[in-house]
């Protein structure tokens, strides 16, 4: 009887779900499936657990080194570009001796010095020079000229012929070297950066044939050579005025000095002509 009952209750609750529009299932009650489960909120150890995932994976990020990127070879320089780039000079040039005796004497001072044992500091043993060098009489003072004046002549003669064996086109490349070196030293000194390196003289062939002067020139020279204008005067008043003069002149005054800059050039042209085969035939 009770069951019938428990039925006919079942029976009565479903019509009337159905009727408001609701559907109902029979059997027991529903438990949780993973589908039903995907938006349900995480508890407390899941949090935890996800927290200390993410401290592991930070540490063991931090750890590993930080990947090295290769890096890009340099470019390799052209022979020419490496030559230019030297530090060390492209040819063997001739040093120049010392241009007075007291360099000489100082020379023969320190030998002495260091054969006997001295121990002075450098600005010692100048200051001692300096002084012995006054007091020295006059055949040693002379002595010491002339042997200066011997080194440099012999200098000279050793210059003229390192000039006709070496090769030119090093020299020019040489050249080339201290034109760059003397941009960057001007570089440095316009920006205001410290710099030790002096600038470099160009190597000059004594051989070659030197330009003739300019008609201007020529005319300045006869000028400055004369007594026009008054002698008595600075130099660059002297110069003033003869550029003053040279402007108010007419063009059939300028002629002689035209004329003669013209044969001296066409005589400069005819030599450098030589000039230059005699290097192509490596004198």
């Amino acid at each position: 009887m009770l069951r019938v009952i428990q039925s006919f209750t079942k029976i009565q609750i479903t019509a009337a779900a159905a009727s408001r529009g609701f559907a109902t299932t029979a059997g027991p009650a529903k438990t949780k499936t993973a589908d039903s489960s995907r938006g349900a909120k995480p508890g407390r150890k899941e949090v935890k657990s996800k927290a200390a995932k993410q401290k592991k994976t930070a540490k063991a990020a931090a750890k590993k080194p930080a990947k090295k990127t290769a890096k890009k070879p340099a470019k390799e320089l052209s022979p020419l570009k490496k030559m230019l780039m030297s530090k060390r000079p492209l040819v063997d040039v001739p040093k120049s001796p010392p241009s007075n005796g007291y360099a000489y004497f100082i020379k023969d001072q320190y030998k002495a010095m260091a054969s006997s044992g001295g121990k002075d500091s450098i600005a010692e043993f100048s200051r001692k020079m300096s002084l012995k060098w006054k007091q020295l009489g006059e055949p040693e003072h002379t002595k010491y000229v002339s042997i200066a004046k011997t080194g440099l002549a012999q200098h000279e003669k050793d210059l003229l012929q390192w000039w006709k064996t070496v090769d030119h086109r090093k020299v020019d490349l040489e050249n080339m070297r201290r034109r760059r070196i003397n941009r960057e030293i001007r570089d440095k000194i316009k920006a205001g950066e410290p710099t030790k390196l002096s600038k470099l003289q160009m190597l000059k062939d004594p051989h070659q044939p030197k330009m003739p002067a300019s008609k201007y020139l020529m005319f300045s020279q006869e000028k400055l050579a004369g007594q026009s204008p008054d002698p008595s005067l600075p130099l660059t008043e002297r110069a003033v005025a003869i550029a003053r003069m040279w402007r108010s002149m007419s063009q059939s005054e300028k002629a002689p000095y035209s004329e003669a800059y013209s044969v001296e050039l066409a005589a400069y042209k005819d030599a450098m002509t030589k000039y230059r085969n005699s290097i192509a035939a490596g004198r």
